[in-house]
């Protein structure tokens, strides 16, 4: 007894790394709870919340990545062939100076004309106006407009192709088409779960094709 005077008595604790099983041997509250943490970070970080109130979907990092690399070859190559031509001018000397100046500022309008076609596409809404602005194209109509969304394809066209492209259709009175988003360029679910930051039905399957400026009832 005389052995035991003035030593505390400390009740065994259970193993909690026992308990967590494939955690044994890693404190769960620096494991478990980061990877959740970062999960939850990498699904639902979509939709950003910016502090004027308004919202902004991101778009699918696939599609920056792309816009990126684009951006990267064109400088390349632009600011490549302006160089060379500029150095084999002052070279020769035979290129008058405001030929040489005319030339840099074309090159300088090609480089700007790159950066905007590379430019992510976003989609915004605050309490006044949605806007979806994507390369060299830019949508709006009011927020009191919208009454639904529309999944169908467009007939799009340019010099070298066309083609039907999914796309999400934000919709007005009469169906009426005021702002139009590319599916290629966002996340699954994205724009579904922004339809339900907007409070306002979504509805189609990307089958129907969509032509002029509105969408049927009967769609």
């Amino acid at each position: 007894m005389s052995s035991l005077s003035g030593t505390a008595f400390v009740e065994p604790q259970p193993n909690r790394h026992a308990l967590n099983g494939a955690g044994a041997g890693l404190e769960p509250r620096l494991a478990k709870p980061w990877l959740k943490t970062g999960a939850i970070a990498f699904t639902v970080a979509r939709i950003v919340d910016l502090p004027d109130g308004s919202f902004v979907l991101s778009p699918d990092p696939k599609v920056v990545l792309r816009q990126r690399l684009l951006f990267g070859v064109a400088w390349f190559l632009v600011v490549g062939a302006g160089v060379a031509f500029v150095a084999v001018g002052v070279r020769v000397g035979q290129i008058p100076w405001p030929f040489l100046l005319g030339a840099c500022a074309v090159w300088a309008a090609t480089e700007v004309f790159v950066w905007r076609s590379a430019k992510p596409p976003t989609l915004k809404a605050d309490g006044q106006e949605i806007s979806c602005t994507s390369s060299l194209a830019s949508w709006r109509m009011p927020r009191s407009d919208l009454e639904s969304i529309f999944r169908g394809q467009v007939y799009l066209q340019t010099n070298k192709t066309s083609y039907w492209d999914k796309s999400y259709l934000f919709l007005g009175p009469g169906g009426k088409v005021g702002v139009r988003c590319s599916a290629s360029d966002y996340p699954a679910g994205g724009i579904e779960e922004f339809s339900r930051r907007l409070g306002v039905p979504i509805r189609g399957d990307f089958t129907v094709h969509v032509k002029g400026g509105a969408v049927p009832e009967s769609a």
